[in-house]
């Protein structure tokens, strides 16, 4: 009976290999858009938001109930009070759909920067293998050098020293993932261990902007800071416009005017504060390029050294730790090209949305 079990089991194992049966689940797979979707439903501030659109649209149908009509100049302290509160009650329920806007986009760029992470993290630590693996080659090479009386026992220390080094580089590279991981995990609210491979294929593309100024300018106005800013310029307009010296319990009317001009020094400051932002985030993109270029360069160099040490290893006259070193600095010159390119992404995004860029940090 045993036996018959054992050639049954037998059978089935060669039976799944015959087929190609995978011992293992693949590895799932993320995109960056996934993975925004998936962090938006996971959103609490969010679906908050979503509430305070409903609840700020039930306040301006009440406020609208009560405005009986539209007051101009001095007037009944309770139309000017119904009118002020629809006022603000539009502009409220507007700030609260441009919030849900400016919520996504902040999704957008945490995810952003965690997904990017991660692909960095990734790089780093597949490069520490590869560093480890040389050298620990390198480390058995001195053994066998120092054994036939070729290098010094220091020399011998040496390799056993960077050895040991490149053991903590690999540990500290792993703790490194391990961390991103975790920390895109919790915006979308998974388990902190859970591992899948990211999708990015997006190319480098330098920032296509003509006129800076212009472009700058163009964004600001598009700016949700911008526009609340204008937008309490208007209220506090609005009631200075709608004073009533017949109110007993007014405001002195000069504290209305300096409620205009404190608003108007604060819709200059947003603005001068943004555009200084985006003027700093403008010059960081093209310092990147610049950086981007050299470091384009420094990997056609690498190319080329390892192309012409592996010529002359296959000739006999390179040996194979230096052809290791030669991909293993290659390997190097690839990864620190991919980490610009992917922090010049993360930059062009903020250039264009900078209120997700200083919610995000």
């Amino acid at each position: 009976m045993r036996r018959r079990a054992g050639i049954f089991f037998l059978f089935l194992f060669l039976f799944n290999i015959l087929l190609g049966v995978p011992s293992a689940r693949a590895e799932d797979k993320l995109t960056l858009e996934e993975a925004v979707a998936i962090a938006k439903k996971n959103s609490k501030a969010l679906q908050k938001i979503e509430l305070d659109i409903e609840r700020t649209e039930e306040v301006r149908k009440s406020a609208a109930e009560k405005v009986m009509y539209i007051p101009s100049g001095p007037t009944d302290p309770r139309a000017a009070a119904a009118w002020t509160g629809l006022v603000m009650a539009d502009v409220s329920l507007m700030m609260a759909k441009k919030s849900k806007g400016v919520e996504e986009d902040k999704i957008y760029m945490q995810v952003l920067q965690k997904y990017l992470e991660v692909l960095k993290a990734k790089k780093a630590y597949d490069y520490a293998i590869k560093s480890r693996e040389n050298s620990d080659f390198n480390f058995r090479i001195s053994m066998f050098s120092y054994d036939a009386g070729v290098i010094s026992r220091n020399q011998l220390l040496l390799a056993n020293a960077g050895n040991r080094i490149s053991d903590r580089a690999l540990a500290s590279a792993r703790v490194e993932l391990d961390k991103a991981y975790s920390e895109l995990n919790q915006l979308l609210g998974w388990a902190p261990e859970k591992r899948y491979e990211l999708v990015w294929e997006e190319d480098f593309a330098i920032l296509q902007v003509e006129d800076p100024d212009l472009e700058i300018v163009r964004i600001m106005d598009n700016n949700p800071a911008v526009w609340l800013a204008e937008q309490r310029i208007n209220l506090a307009r609005l009631s200075l416009d709608l004073y009533s010296w017949s109110d007993p319990n007014r405001e002195p009317y000069r504290a209305k005017e300096i409620d205009v001009e404190k608003a108007e020094i604060d819709a200059r400051t947003v603005r001068q504060q943004m555009r200084d932002g985006l003027f700093s985030l403008y010059q960081s993109i093209r310092q990147l390029e610049e950086g981007y270029n050299l470091a384009y360069e420094t990997l056609k160099t690498a190319e080329m050294e390892y192309k012409n040490t592996e010529a002359l290893y296959n000739a006999g006259m390179a040996t194979l730790l230096e052809l290791k070193n030669a991909e293993l600095k290659l390997e190097k010159a690839r990864m620190e090209l991919e980490k610009i390119e992917l922090q010049h992404y993360i930059l062009k995004y903020a250039f264009y949305h900078p209120w997700a860029y200083s919610a995000g940090m």
